[in-house]
């Protein structure tokens, strides 16, 4: 329904940024990246300083594996608004995935520090500590995200892969059926 009547928005008012913006978080919910892309560049377009646009394709930019051109667009977001925790950890994935672990570790430590009751930022911390090999910090970080959100799925499974990482598979199993 959503992805229809972003749809429409765009068929009533093919000049507005917010319609293409809408239509392209529709789309990513909808798994179809292509369109996503191509509906957030429309939006950039358009207003070319939409930050929001720029970190939305920058996410699904990297979730197609086009990381290099989610950190161009996550680090054009931090440079226009310095102060952005989405824009920093836009970066941090772009740089995760591209293999960057120890760039990534230094601006995700200050995005933890600044939003301490994140728990997205927790999780990613411990993703960029689980790729450094960090086992027992990813615990941390990944434990700290579920204790503000029990739902995190990032988290979740972050913490699975610690669990399995570490021999323990009945506490990975315990999690999992406790989550369900």
């Amino acid at each position: 329904e959503a992805l229809e009547a972003a749809r429409n928005a765009v068929r009533a008012n093919a000049k507005s940024s917010q319609a293409y913006y809408w239509l392209g978080i529709a789309e990513e919910q909808n798994q179809n990246t292509a369109a996503a892309i191509a509906a957030h560049t429309e939006a950039l377009k358009l207003e070319p300083g939409m930050n929001v646009a720029r970190i939305a394709l920058s996410r699904v930019m990297a979730a197609e594996g086009r990381s290099q051109e989610a950190l161009q667009h996550a680090q054009a977001v931090q440079k226009a608004v310095p102060g952005s925790p989405d824009a920093r950890l836009a970066v941090v994935r772009a740089l995760l995935q591209k293999g960057q672990i120890a760039e990534a570790e230094s601006q995700v430590g200050p995005l933890t520090r600044q939003n301490p009751k994140s728990a997205t930022a927790h999780a990613m911390h411990g993703q960029v500590l689980l790729a450094k090999g960090d086992r027992a910090g990813a615990a941390r970080h990944f434990d700290a995200a579920l204790q503000i959100d029990p739902g995190d799925t990032d988290a979740l499974g972050g913490r699975i892969v610690v669990d399995l990482q570490g021999k323990r598979p009945d506490e990975a199993r315990r999690r999992v059926t406790q989550a369900l």
